[in-house]
């Protein structure tokens, strides 16, 4: 990893120290609309809140962060902290468990997008009965398919492959993109066009979405030095697009673990992360088995929850 200097860590402890500042204001309607007045000055927007702004595309966002010479998902300590969560299973993997747990038997092939080192192949494996023969590939960056690999064999575990490309992927029955979609330019059909066939499921969990135009920003790592770009996914467009590509939305749900906050940009930001299933259209329902009561009690839980609170905690899923 490059060395950081020590202005640019200066400026990101600046860009740290005001966001949270301008968080805590934006609890009230009225400080919101103040918060929005001075965003919409663009000079103002650039010397107060540095990366942690709007800007005009993904490749602005992108460009903009190459600046300021820091990591991205590469870095070390990204791969540390997943690494902690192997088996962990978060409120917003409930809803996922909840469907996944009536396909098994159809499913025995799953392709995990920026699945890290294979922590949901490890958290689900602990509700979930795998098929025999099942398959679960994960699409990471050289690095992490290193730790990933080296993890497996430890384990002994000959289920879980990882490639770089997800054209290197063999054709599966399920698509996971989980706290990953948003680091994507490309909307779902075009991000897995390249698989040998159509996937019938297509899970989306953890990633930022608003009822408005889409958004492009640059998400702060905050436990280390690394930025990334991100898009905050606009609701319609998104559906939209996977109407095109033959899915139907089955459902959808919040992730209340996780929110992202753009200081002077209210209309862009999210007190909580969402979660999709779509369904490849067919012309007759396919009757499922009913999941066990564990997971659907947490499931129905996760759905109170949604109701009741925005969220807390990380930025990144």
């Amino acid at each position: 990893m490059s060395h950081i200097s020590s202005i640019t860590r200066l400026r990101f402890r600046q860009i740290r120290f005001l966001a949270k500042t301008l968080e805590h204001l934006s609890c009230h309607s009225q400080s919101r609309k103040i918060l929005a007045a001075l965003g919409s000055n663009s000079l103002l927007d650039h010397c107060l809140s540095g990366f942690r702004r709007t800007f005009s595309s993904f490749e602005e966002a992108r460009l903009h962060a190459g600046k300021y010479r820091v990591p991205s998902h590469e870095h070390p300590d990204n791969i540390s902290i997943h690494s902690y969560r192997t088996e962990e299973v978060r409120e917003s993997d409930y809803p996922v468990l909840f469907h996944m747990q009536r396909l098994m038997g159809e499913v025995n092939s799953v392709l995990d997008i920026g699945g890290s080192i294979g922590n949901l192949f490890y958290g689900y494996s602990k509700y979930l009965s795998y098929p025999p023969g099942m398959t679960w590939t994960v699409c990471e960056v050289p690095d992490t398919i290193i730790a990933g690999s080296h993890l497996a064999q430890q384990r002994n575990e000959h289920r879980l492959r990882f490639v770089e490309r997800i054209q290197d992927c063999d054709a599966v029955d399920a698509v996971i993109i989980s706290g990953a979609l948003h680091y994507f330019e490309q909307l779902p059909p075009a991000l897995i066009e390249g698989l040998r066939r159509q996937p019938r499921h297509v899970f989306i969990n953890r990633t930022p979405v608003i009822y408005g135009p889409s958004a492009f920003t640059i998400q702060d790592h905050e436990q280390y030095f690394a930025i990334s770009p991100a898009r905050v996914l606009s609701h319609e467009v998104l559906l939209e697009a996977m109407y095109r590509a033959g899915y139907e939305l089955v459902d959808e749900w919040k992730a209340n673990e996780l929110r992202l906050h753009i200081p002077l940009h209210p209309e862009a930001s999210v007190s909580a992360y969402s979660g999709f299933y779509f369904r490849m259209k067919q012309a007759g329902a396919v009757r499922h088995p009913q999941p066990t009561r564990e997971i659907l009690k947490r499931v129905m839980s996760t759905r109170r929850t949604s109701r009741r609170i925005a969220g807390v905690a990380v930025h990144s899923g």
